[in-house]
């Protein structure tokens, strides 16, 4: 996660190779949810914890929500049957490229869906 310099721009991109503790940061520190056996990675606990990005964070309900509009449903089920950072690479660039299209098809239906009445 990045918080830039420039008045209320965040920019949301994963700082770190595992999306499963990115995720279980996020969940944690900034929607307190209970993440049994973290594997902390302290700057990003304080990229998190930091107000810009802790108001990003607040424009969501929940966690769920967070995830949802974000498209990191899939993610987080799949990270949570077997972390990323626990697979040989072969395994995680396997379902790594699967997860990602789904979630870049996800995101490109919708902004179709949003623009429709546009063009």
């Amino acid at each position: 996660m990045i918080a830039t310099w420039q008045k209320e721009y965040i920019e949301i991109c994963f700082p770190h190779d595992y999306p499963d503790i990115f995720l279980d940061h996020i969940a944690k520190y900034a929607y307190k949810k209970d993440i049994k056996n973290i594997k902390e990675y302290y700057p990003l606990k304080r990229a998190i914890l930091y107000d810009l990005n802790m108001n990003y964070f607040k424009k969501f309900s929940g966690f769920e929500k967070f995830l949802e509009d974000n498209f990191f449903e899939e993610i987080w089920k799949t990270s949570k049957e077997v972390p990323f950072s626990d697979m040989e690479f072969d395994m995680f660039k396997e379902i790594s490229i699967k997860l990602m299209r789904k979630r870049g098809e996800r995101m490109l239906q919708k902004l179709i869906e949003v623009n429709k009445n546009k063009i």
